[in-house]
C-alpha cells in the first residue's frame, strides 16, 4: 500500500490542543480574586421608583455582571445604600424578582446554613407596593422572610419591567440590619452575591456567590473612568463557543480536502486485536455518561427545562458514574496490557510524526506516517504505531479535563466540602469559568471523534470497540 497518502484524520486533534494550551495559560495569567466594587459617595439622591431619571446614576460607575447579565450599579451618602439593576426579562411578570446576597459572617459561602445564615434582599413587584423583603438564607431552600419572624424591614425598593427589561432601584441603611446581622462601614469589604430569576420557574434561576465581589464603602466621589477589572467568566462565555466553531471548520475542512467519505481500497489486510474487552466495556460506558453529561450540560447553560427541571440533579449524579465506574475500570484496561506506556509517555518519533500530520494537513507534504497498520515484517503494528501521536494529548486532556470538571463540578454543587478550591482558584466566577471552558473544549473535541470514527478509513477500527479485532492494512518495508 502506499503510505504517503494516507488519509489525515487525526489533524483537527492537533489545532483544538494548541486552542487548549493557549487557554490554559490565559487562564493562569489572567484568573483574578474576588472583583472589588467600590461604593463611592453619592453626588445626587435618586428617587426610589423603578425609573432612570436622566442624570440620576450618571454619578457612578456600571458594572456588567457577567452570571446574572444583570448590569448593576451603587452608592452611599453616609447613611444609606443605594442600589440599581437592570437585567432582561423576556416574558416580565410579578414573579420577576432580583436578589442581593451579602455574606455578614465572611465564610465565602455561597448562601448560609440554619446555624449561620446569611442575609438577604430580595426585591420582586409580587411583594406588593414595596417591592423590597429582607431575608434569612439558609441554604438552597426557600427564604424566609423577615416579616415572618416578626421583624420590620428597613430597605426600601421598586422594580419596574417594561420592554423586555426590568428596572430595580433600592435603598438599604447602612447600620445594623433588624436581627443585627450587617453593618455596612466604610473600607470595611462585605462579600455579595446577585440572582435574578422567576419565583416558581427554578430553570431560570441565575446567581452568582459570596465569593465573586466584595463591596467596599469608600468616602470619595466618582470621578473619571471606572476601573477595567478582567472578567474570566465573561470572557469564557463570549469566546467559549469558538472550540464549537473550531471543531465545525476542521470536520468541513476535511470533509472539503480529503474527500474523506470516500472509503479507501487495500490490497492486503490483516487482522490484529486492538481493544481488550475492559477497554471496550469502558469506552461504551464513557459514551453513554458523556452523552447524558453533555445534554444535561447544555440543559444548564441554556437554561432549557429538559428532564422535568432535573438536568443538574441527573448532571451530578452521571458525574458520580464517571467517577465511580469509568475512570476506574478506564486507567484497569490502560493498565492490563501496558497500553499506557503507548497513550500517556511522549517520544522523539511523536514530534515527528506530529509536525509531518500537521505538514501534510496544510498541503506542504504528500507524506502521512503511518500509524495503526501492520508491519509484515515485525509481525506487530507498525513502529509500536498503534496509535497515533495526536491521539496521546487527547487522552491527557480527557484525564485532566475530568479532574478540573470533577473539582469544579463538586465544588459547585456542595461548596461547603470544597471550600478550598474556592480559594486556589480566586473565587466562584473562576471556579464556575473554568467549568464552562472546559465544558465548550469538550464538547468540541466529543463532536470532532464522532466525525472521525465515522468516516471509511477509522470503520474497522470503529468495529474493533465492538469486537476487540479490526482488519489493518499491510506495509512491507
Amino acid at each position: 500500500m502506499d503510505i504517503k497518502n494516507l488519509p489525515t484524520h487525526h489533524s483537527l486533534f492537533f489545532s483544538i490542543t494548541i486552542i487548549l494550551t493557549l487557554l490554559l495559560v490565559t487562564n493562569v495569567t489572567y484568573a483574578q480574586q474576588s472583583i472589588v466594587i467600590k461604593v463611592y459617595t453619592a453626588k445626587k439622591t435618586p428617587v426610589i421608583d423603578g425609573v432612570i431619571s436622566e442624570g440620576e446614576w450618571d454619578d457612578v460607575p456600571l458594572l456588567r455582571e457577567s452570571v446574572t447579565k444583570a448590569s448593576i450599579a451603587f452608592k452611599h451618602d453616609d447613611q444609606h445604600l443605594y442600589f440599581l439593576a437592570i437585567f432582561e426579562s423576556p416574558s416580565p411578570t410579578t414573579r420577576d424578582y432580583f436578589g442581593l446576597e451579602f455574606d455578614p459572617d465572611g465564610d465565602q459561602a455561597h448562601m448560609g446554613s440554619e446555624e449561620v445564615p446569611d442575609y438577604s434582599i430580595l426585591i420582586s413587584p409580587s411583594y406588593g407596593d414595596n417591592h423590597a423583603r429582607e431575608a434569612l438564607l439558609l441554604g438552597p431552600v426557600k427564604p424566609i422572610l423577615y416579616e415572618e419572624l416578626g421583624l420590620v424591614s428597613n430597605v426600601v425598593a421598586k422594580m419596574e419591567c417594561y420592554d423586555k427589561r426590568c428596572v430595580v432601584e433600592g435603598a438599604r441603611p447602612l447600620s445594623m440590619d433588624a436581627r443585627n446581622m450587617l453593618e455596612l462601614t466604610p473600607e470595611k469589604p462585605v462579600g455579595i452575591g446577585f440572582a435574578v430569576g422567576q419565583f416558581g420557574k427554578g430553570i431560570e434561576h441565575r446567581a452568582t456567590d459570596m465569593a465573586s465581589y466584595v463591596l467596599v464603602l469608600v468616602q470619595e466621589e466618582f470621578v473619571g473612568k471606572a476601573e477595567e477589572v478582567f472578567d474570566f467568566y465573561g470572557a469564557v462565555s463570549e469566546y467559549g463557543p469558538y472550540a464549537w466553531y473550531v471543531a465545525v471548520a476542521g470536520v468541513l475542512a476535511h470533509l472539503a480536502r480529503r474527500r474523506a467519505w470516500k472509503a479507501p481500497r487495500h490490497s492486503e489486510t490483516a487482522v490484529l486485536e486492538r481493544h481488550i474487552r475492559e477497554a471496550r466495556i469502558a469506552h461504551w460506558i464513557r459514551v453513554a455518561v458523556l452523552t447524558v453529561m453533555i445534554i444535561t450540560g447544555l440543559s444548564i447553560l441554556f437554561k432549557l427545562p429538559l428532564f422535568g427541571g432535573l438536568s443538574r440533579d441527573i448532571h451530578i449524579w452521571f458525574a458520580f458514574a464517571i467517577l465511580l465506574a469509568d475512570l476506574p475500570l478506564h486507567i484497569y484496561s490502560m493498565m492490563r496490557k501496558g497500553e499506557w506506556r503507548q497513550l500517556l509517555l511522549l517520544n522523539k518519533d511523536d514530534v515527528y510524526v506530529t509536525f509531518t500530520i500537521v505538514k501534510n494537513f496544510l498541503g506542504l507534504t504528500k507524506e502521512y506516517p503511518p500509524h495503526a497498520v501492520y508491519d509484515a515484517k515485525s509481525k506487530t503494528y507498525y513502529m509500536g504505531r498503534k496509535y497515533c501521536s495526536l491521539q496521546k494529548p487527547l487522552v491527557w486532556f480527557y484525564f485532566i479535563a475530568l479532574a478540573v470538571f470533577g473539582l469544579t463540578g463538586f465544588a459547585m454543587a456542595y461548596p461547603s466540602l470544597f471550600p478550598w478550591v474556592f480559594t486556589l482558584l480566586g473565587g466562584g466566577l473562576n471556579v464556575r469559568a473554568l467549568h464552562l471552558l472546559f465544558f465548550y473544549l469538550f464538547t468540541g473535541v466529543f463532536f470532532a471523534h464522532i466525525y472521525l470514527s465515522l468516516i471509511p478509513e477509522n470503520w474497522n477500527r470503529l468495529r474493533a470497540i465492538i469486537t476487540g479485532s479490526c482488519k489493518i492494512p499491510v506495509i512491507s518495508q
